[in-house]
């Protein structure tokens, strides 16, 4: 990535709350300018030059030791016919044997990039690569479970028995364009671009391999044609090199994952409203700066222009500022005389009118908190329209307000977001506050947010690669903060308008916290 301009903005502000409100925007958004990324993705021409077979179904074409040919004369010799069914050779089934892919030794890797359909509805399990001995007694076999996620399983010694497997954490989703990495010897690598660090499985052994199957229906227990082969590269060689240049910041010492949820339900403590920190469960849906609210409905800050709305409450037509839909998270934000919640709303004291919108906040702070050194991070996508206000942030206010801002969208820019530190120096509050331009719609797919905290810096990260890096401001050190994931309203550029829409979504696929041993 390539830092363009950069300024941090100090500021100060008397609410325990929010770092910035509407009437201050025009002061602080003044004192802010945007940190311009340009992401540059670059192939390593020399990597593919080592490769001893490449195929190119992009192109059509592909290349074996350094001579071209086409699709055609790949694909007819290496059909197979599934194993374990009687229906014939499948055309989206391709078996590579070594020895036509100039693999020579017993140390070699493959890379296999593909693409999974727009449109999932996959209930069993699918299979789409394969790399193994003919009798099947030693393989590594690549599939997609129910529940979307991404596993490598390994298989080996005479009795072919199971000896591990290593998988996401977190939905591959449709569209996904994925890479594939597997050396074959003493280690494998497996690597979801964009989505998740690198795996890793130390110390299994593979010998004697014959072949190398992609596509779908391997196995004859699947029909799986909408999956897409792009490429497929193998050497006569162990290679770790990446395929991209700067893949990502290097994440691997934090192995101890303390934190994860992705979201199969949404797990709310009981006892609202203002006994949430002594009942059960994962998630507060109150922001909590004090522990003795008192209103079922929920809660909003002075001035503010949305209320965050308590779900158990019982709002009209079994409202929520929350669902759970195919293991995502969905925090609304509402207009409120749209969603029939008016008659329910308090009264907004800036305009003596309920409340003209609705969201929801949920929070770790009686469940589980966190301090440095930690691995921070979640993959979400933003809502688009005017005055959105929707965060992914730290926070702690027992003894002074301290508070780390991984992701906020504040901004019409849609291609923007803004990280910062927040801290009281015990007369104000202190922002160091960023925008950062990105290049690309945030709003148009996911994308991983995250913060590493430790060393006395703070790394923040999009996608995986480092966007910026602050020093921890002093008042951050030793001390333990809570997630909080929100909507709301106003921000850098102003209230919602006519172009608004009526109902947004902030998506949430999962949220997880790993330290350093």
């Amino acid at each position: 990535m390539k830092y363009i301009l950069l300024i941090i903005c100090i500021a100060s502000c008397s609410q325990d709350v929010f770092p910035v409100y509407p009437e201050e925007e025009k002061v602080v958004a003044e004192g802010i300018l945007p940190l311009y990324l340009e992401e540059k993705r670059v192939f390593k021409e020399n990597v593919q030059e080592q490769a001893s077979f490449v195929a190119d179904f992009d192109s059509g074409t592909f290349m074996l030791n350094g001579k071209s040919g086409t699709k055609a004369s790949l694909v007819d010799p290496y059909r197979i016919q599934p194993k374990g069914t009687n229906e014939g050779v499948k055309d989206n089934a391709l078996l590579f044997p070594l020895n036509a892919l100039g693999v020579t030794g017993d140390e070699w890797t493959y890379w296999i990039e593909l693409t999974f359909p727009e449109n999932v509805s996959w209930t069993d399990y699918n299979f789409f690569a394969e790399a193994g001995t003919l009798n099947r007694s030693t393989r590594i076999v690549h599939r997609i479970t129910p529940d979307l996620r991404c596993v490598s399983e390994f298989y080996g010694g005479d009795d072919a028995s199971y000896q591990g497997s290593e998988r996401s954490s977190f939905s591959v989703g449709g569209g996904t364009r994925i890479l594939i990495q597997q050396t074959i010897d003493k280690s494998s690598v497996i690597t979801k671009l964009g989505d998740d660090p690198v795996w890793q499985k130390e110390g299994i052994s593979f010998i004697s391999f014959q072949y190398l199957a992609v596509g779908a229906d391997l196995l004859g227990f699947q029909e799986f044609p909408e999956i897409k082969i792009n490429r497929v590269l193998v050497f006569d060689k162990k290679i770790h090199d990446p395929i991209i240049e700067n893949q990502g910041y290097d994440v691997s010492a934090f192995t101890e994952e303390v934190f994860f949820d992705d979201f199969d339900s949404l797990n709310l403590r009981a006892g609202a409203p203002n006994n949430y920190r002594f009942s059960q469960g994962v998630w507060t849906p109150r922001f909590s700066y004090t522990d003795n609210e008192v209103s079922p409905k929920g809660w909003t800050a002075e001035d503010a222009n949305s209320y965050k709305a308590d779900p158990t409450y019982n709002w009209p037509d079994g409202w929520s500022p929350f669902d759970i839909d195919n293991s995502t998270l969905k925090i609304r934000m509402d207009r409120t005389n749209k969603a029939n919640l008016i008659s329910e709303m308090p009264i907004n004291p800036a305009t003596g009118q309920p409340y003209e919108w609705a969201g929801g906040v949920l929070t770790t702070k009686h469940s589980n908190t966190f301090r440095a050194p930690c691995y921070v991070e979640a993959r979400i996508k933003f809502p688009s329209g005017k005055g959105l206000w929707n965060a992914f942030w730290l926070y702690n206010n027992y003894d002074g307000h301290k508070e780390i801002d991984i992701a906020e969208q504040w901004t019409a820019d849609l291609k923007s977001y803004g990280v910062a530190q927040h801290n009281f120096n015990g007369t104000e509050i202190i922002h160091e506050a960023l925008l950062m331009n990105t290049g690309i719609d945030l709003t148009q797919d996911y994308h991983r947010y995250g913060v590493v905290w430790a060393d006395g810096k703070l790394v923040f990260l999009l996608d995986g690669k480092e966007i910026y890096t602050i020093p921890e401001h002093r008042s951050l050190s030793g001390r333990a903060l809570y997630i909080i994931l929100n909507t709301s309203i106003g921000g850098y550029q102003g209230d919602p308008d006519g172009t608004t829409p009526d109902s947004n979504e902030m998506l949430v696929d999962w949220v997880r916290v790993k330290v350093r041993k």
